[in-house]
């Protein structure tokens, strides 16, 4: 058992430490009683910072932040520390560590009982992945500066981080994919059928020739064709230098692809399991926080087939790895379905 917990000298006890040495030396061959008098003053300085224990562990920290953020983007962080004890709490630093964040150190003031003290500062996510742990190391010299105290606060925090967001295009559906559907519309021109007229339609929508006839308002329904779905698919292999910006161009095609109004399927190792986003845009981003390089089966691709049914797209965010034996496999297994392999990142396509 460590009986002063995690405490250090700091380079301000070397001067009394040396001196209360020196004097003490001098006071033995020289017989001189005030040399060790001055020599025991200076060792009784450095017990008194020994035993003098500022209690740290009365201060409570809390940090809090939006649970998602996407690597390079900044994320306002709320750091708030509470003296519980029944004293003054000492003059402190701290020191928030996050895994995927950088960590961030600043002064804790001497606070009374009771007393509180908050900081908000712009945090900027470094690596992909989830936090589920976070800690604060604090640090104090108080009161003489000869004893550098620290102690450990675990910090409740959850943090997603999605990979960076980059610029790219959703790949356009062929029009003899099986799932095309279509929806109800304003702006469609295709006409779907005739309703009564309903607050909030426009005079354009009413047909005035169907509704002399039934003697009320009624207006058409128009319909446009729905984007069919979408296969998207994360193939590398462990180690390949690529695989981050793999990751990201798959990510955020499929978050495009959701805007655009399409169903997205994800194939994807991950981690851990992945925690379910509030919308399927974010659950995409979730899932491929946690992803990692691998090489998709037979059985992953067989889902992915039916998924988009025959004739449909199936679009893939690839490494270099993935096109020694791994493409040319898998396009042939597409074909023979009737389905084509997109690549998301140039290149890729001389390789079929």
């Amino acid at each position: 058992m460590n009986l002063f917990g995690q405490s250090t000298s700091t380079r301000a006890a070397l001067p009394p430490r040396f001196a209360a040495i020196v004097l003490v030396v001098l006071a033995v061959v020289t017989g001189n009683k005030w040399l060790l008098v001055l020599g025991c003053a200076c060792g009784a300085v450095l017990v008194v910072a020994l035993v003098l224990r500022p209690r740290l562990d009365d201060l409570a920290v809390s940090a809090s932040m939006a649970p998602r953020t996407s690597v390079g983007r900044s994320v306002d962080c709320l750091i708030e520390v509470t003296n519980t004890g029944n004293g003054w709490s000492p003059i402190a630093h701290g020191t928030h560590r996050v895994e995927l964040l950088d960590d961030i150190t600043f002064r804790i003031d001497a606070l009374p009982p009771g007393g509180r003290a908050s900081l908000v500062v712009a945090r900027t996510a470094a690596a992909r992945g989830i936090a589920l742990h976070s800690d604060v190391l604090l640090a104090t010299a108080a009161p003489l500066g000869l004893r550098l105290r620290k102690h450990t606060v675990d910090v409740p925090l959850r943090l997603i981080v999605h990979p960076a967001e980059v610029a790219v295009s959703v790949p356009e559906p062929r029009a003899g994919s099986d799932d095309t559907q279509w929806v109800v519309s304003r702006s469609g021109i295709d006409v779907h059928g005739i309703r009564d007229w309903r607050p909030g339609d426009v005079a354009g929508q009413v047909h005035w020739r169907s509704s002399a006839r039934r003697g009320r308002l009624v207006v058409l329904e128009r319909e446009i064709p729905k984007p069919g779905g979408l296969a998207l698919i994360l193939a590398a292999t462990a180690g390949d230098d690529s695989w981050e910006s793999v990751v990201s161009v798959g990510a955020w095609t499929g978050v495009a692809a959701v805007a655009a109004g399409r169903d997205v399927t994800l194939i994807a190792a991950v981690a851990g399991g992945a925690e379910l986003g509030p919308d399927d845009a974010t659950t995409i981003l979730d899932w491929c926080a946690q992803s990692k390089p691998v090489l998709p089966d037979q059985t992953q691709l067989a889902g992915a087939f039916e998924f988009v049914g025959r004739g449909g797209d199936i679009a893939v965010a690839a490494g270099p790895s993935a096109f020694h034996g791994w493409w040319h496999w898998a396009a042939a297994l597409a074909r023979s379905h009737e389905i084509e392999l997109i690549p998301l990142i140039s290149g890729p396509r001389q390789s079929q």
